[in-house]
């Protein structure tokens, strides 16, 4: 294959969407190859431009589109949960679940960047972890104690919570665990988190 400077002209894109491309492509590749897999040369050829074009628009060069595209995938995560009050908590819990298992369990190119990118090391991208981790203990909250800003004990029980729950996903899919029991595990697992925080603080109670 031609190096990147000697082949054919990019496609015109507009400015917006050659951003975006990049930044798709640096999701793929960090899903694909983690942090060590994040490379200009391989991004540019990928995009089918020069480098010097990824510059342009990312000034700071890799650690740059590693924030945006970490970024990125922090707001797609995070996004469509189910907090209707009106629903019951158990379909709600049921939209939740499904949506998080199809991307964990697939595994979706969004699961595996986020995962991947916790390796980072940068305080920008650990910053957008803890922003996406905080928006799933929000929701997990809303639905279960009536509030997105938790007690301190609700708040520590439920980032435990998520933390078991992210690599049981993960012990799932690479060790074939049964996916329906996975699903039964977290969701009675959650329910028990919620049960001793209201009885030890009577959080959500009326």
């Amino acid at each position: 294959m031609a190096p990147a400077s000697e082949a054919e002209p990019a496609r015109r894109l507009s400015p917006d969407a050659r951003r975006q491309q990049f930044i798709e492509v640096a999701i793929s590749l960090l899903a694909e190859q983690g942090i060590e897999g994040l490379d200009l040369d391989e991004i540019a050829s990928r995009a089918g431009v020069t480098r010097n074009l990824i510059y342009h628009y990312f000034p700071g060069g890799r650690i740059d589109l590693l924030r945006v595209a970490t970024e990125q995938v922090g707001t797609e995560l995070a996004s469509q949960w189910q907090t209707d009050p009106e629903l019951p908590i158990e379909q709600r819990m049921e939209a939740n679940f499904q949506r998080v298992i199809e991307h964990a369990l697939e595994p979706s190119e969004l699961w595996l960047a986020y995962r991947k990118g916790a390796a980072a090391g940068d305080p920008e991208v650990t910053a957008q972890q803890e922003q996406l981790r905080a928006s799933l203990i929000a929701v997990i909250a809303q639905n279960h104690f009536g509030t997105a800003e938790p007690s301190p004990l609700a708040a520590l029980a439920l980032c435990s919570y998520v933390d078991f729950a992210e690599r049981a996903l993960d012990q799932c899919r690479e060790n074939a665990v049964d996916r329906d029991q996975v699903i039964a595990l977290l969701a009675g697992t959650l329910l028990e988190v919620a049960k001793t925080v209201r009885g030890l603080t009577g959080e959500g109670q009326r």
